[in-house]
């Protein structure tokens, strides 16, 4: 099955600076060394200079939830470094971004953003684009007696990362206003909550969702797991205080210690894995939990905590192999809390089509299930997902294959009013 635009024809590229050129980064992907042509691989079968558990070894089947059924049960493990699209079915090797981003551009949430504070403002504009031309339509939106939901939603919902930074740019140069609280005063409810995810932009909403998570408003444990760099250092030059600090006085004792070390930064992000290092860690891993009484929690956190993805995506896979059972199960079975949230996160991304695709469907549709809709984890996690329109095209699809109904027919029964059109907008555009 392939994905509409995907796989990409150029890689990931920054819109120019003024004055520049736009450039696509030279990054082209090869095999790793010593492996043989991929063309020459056998379907399903991953290069064992990869460190893929045993050469011999069949990729193991990782299972769905209770009461939901894999759309291809048959489709092989990914080639690592492929250009399948991704997620089930078929899978995808994301491409790696640029050694060296662009000045102008940082990696997030595997898409290039503007960079967030500490860093300069992004003072371009995407090539082709009228910044002030959407800033104009929005001021006219928000401009006299009421508010014309309509025309806001129809010039904020379609806009990227870049376009929109340019959008705030332009609305706080022509109206000495800043967009997010003109969003405040003018919305109100859920609308306004999605509105402001969108203009604040993908680092900026993260850091916003930990602040208002910071002061009683929900937890967010999936936000700590992915780029802690940037978070960080954005989070400390928005609010003014240190990420770490903030978590430690929120949690305690052994929770904390997790995202301490989550925090710390200390992820080995280098794709190649060490098949005696997998062996080894899911045996401590058992040993630590279901092969003890009583759990050895920390042992377990500082593996998942400190390996890289291409590690955990080989651990899940020998740990199925070896006994049995999916590693998040025994994740479910040995912890409770937001411990649990945070390893079940990170695990259940590794499996499956070992990206998160296949969980992200699920966690949206799970915010839709049950007595009423719980809309801020529908709007942070749909906001989220969006930026990165290849992977949130692989979630709809997966979404519509697992559930037999559209993302957006799902939303627009679950929603209402203004909130629905924007949302409704938002996946649409994506």
């Amino acid at each position: 099955m392939s994905y509409p635009n995907y796989p990409p024809t150029t890689n990931p590229s920054w819109p120019a600076a003024p004055g520049q050129t736009q450039q696509n980064p030279a990054y082209q992907p090869s095999p790793p060394s010593g492996a043989p042509p991929m063309s020459s691989l056998p379907e399903g079968r991953y290069p064992s200079s990869q460190g893929y558990p045993s050469p011999g070894l069949t990729y193991p089947s990782q299972g769905y939830p209770p009461g939901r059924t894999s759309p291809s049960p048959s489709v092989p493990y990914p080639i690592q470094g492929d250009t399948q699209p991704f997620g089930a079915p078929g899978g995808f090797a994301p491409p790696r971004p640029p050694a060296s981003p662009r000045p102008e551009g940082l990696i997030y949430l595997g898409v290039p953003i503007p960079p967030p504070p500490p860093n300069p403002p992004y003072r371009g504009s995407p090539p082709g684009f009228d910044a002030n031309r959407v800033a104009g339509a929005i001021r006219k939106a928000v401009k006299g007696f009421g508010t014309d939901e309509k025309a806001l939603t129809e010039a904020i919902a379609p806009l990227d990362a870049f376009q929109m930074e340019s959008v705030r740019r332009a609305y706080e140069s022509s109206t000495g206003k800043d967009l997010v609280k003109t969003i405040e005063k003018e919305t109100s409810s859920w609308y306004e909550y999605s509105l402001r995810g969108k203009a604040l932009g993908p680092v900026a909403f993260d850091c916003w969702l930990l602040h208002r998570a910071s002061s009683g408003f929900g937890t967010h444990e999936d936000l700590l797991t992915g780029e802690i760099i940037t978070l960080k250092a954005a989070y400390s030059a928005i609010y003014r205080h240190d990420l770490t600090s903030v978590i430690r006085s929120e949690l305690s004792a052994k929770t904390e210690r997790l995202f301490i070390m989550i925090l710390s930064a200390n992820r080995d992000e280098r794709e190649h894995v060490e098949f005696g290092k997998v062996q080894a860690d899911v045996q401590t891993l058992y040993a630590a939990g279901p092969g003890r009484t009583g759990t050895d929690e920390i042992t377990i956190c500082s593996i998942i905590a400190t390996r890289s993805q291409a590690h955990i995506r080989a651990i899940v896979r020998a740990y199925h192999q070896t006994y049995g059972v999916k590693l998040s199960t025994a994740i479910r079975n040995e912890f409770s809390g937001h411990m649990k949230s945070a390893l079940e996160f990170v695990i259940q991304g590794a499996e499956e089509d070992g990206y998160g695709v296949y969980r992200d469907a699920v966690l949206i549709h799970d915010a839709m299930e049950g007595v009423g809709t719980k809309d801020e984890r529908l709007i942070y996690r749909i906001i989220r997902s969006h930026w990165n329109k290849p992977r949130f095209a692989a979630i709809k699809q997966y979404y519509q294959e697992l559930y037999g109904k559209s993302l957006v027919a799902k939303v627009r029964s679950e929603t209402s009013g203004d909130y629905r059109d924007f949302m409704c907008a938002v996946i649409s555009s994506a």
